[in-house]
């Protein structure tokens, strides 16, 4: 993710977040996960006014980070609580409003996208088990030539992760990695809980 000012980039590893300037490519903090906690394949989103930085982690939970004089700092987080009996989530992709008050997450264990007000911390699934956030059986994924195989031998089944708002806020676009077609809804019909 790229700050606001442009000025700092933040990567996610697997022990934490970097902080790296933009112009040296020097890393000026590394901000750690805490302990069992690490990331997931990417989730990572700046907030409009450029003072908190989301991140989405294992411990299926978004995180807030305060991002002031350069510098991260962890608060409060998010608990995402998957649907399955071990509560697993898995959140990927994060989009944040333009107003701020919003995150979209996909959480990609699920096949469900997470709607979360930003103010109260509480949170909703919105597309539970819909087609379109649910992998695509037909599709195979393969990497440097060689397919990707679970345990049993078969394709993963990737539910939806990957997630942009519209420049307006009126549409959210998401895609399974495991699908042939992008998918849009509107975001007014995602943020009322019933």
């Amino acid at each position: 993710a790229l700050s606001r000012d442009g000025k700092t980039v933040f990567v996610k590893n697997g022990q934490g977040v970097l902080v790296v300037d933009a112009t040296s490519w020097q890393i000026r903090q590394t901000l750690p996960y805490d302990a069992k906690e690490g990331a997931t394949m990417y989730g990572m989103a700046v907030s409009p006014d450029g003072g908190k930085l989301y991140v989405t982690t294992t411990t299926h939970r978004l995180r807030e980070a305060t991002f002031a004089e350069g510098k991260l700092k962890w608060g409060r987080s998010v608990a995402l609580p998957g649907t399955d009996a071990k509560k697993q989530s898995y959140p990927c992709g994060v989009a944040i409003s333009d107003d701020g008050a919003t995150a979209l997450v996909c959480l990609s264990m699920n096949g469900t996208i997470a709607i979360v007000d930003l103010a109260s911390g509480k949170a909703h699934r919105a597309l539970d088990g819909d087609a379109s956030v649910m992998p695509d059986k037909s599709v195979k994924i393969v990497i440097d030539g060689k397919p990707v195989l679970g345990p049993t031998g078969e394709t993963p089944a990737f539910h939806s992760d990957a997630i942009a708002l519209s420049h307006d806020g009126e549409y959210l676009y998401y895609q399974p990695i495991a699908a042939k077609a992008l998918y849009r809804v509107k975001t007014d019909a995602l943020r009322d809980p019933n």
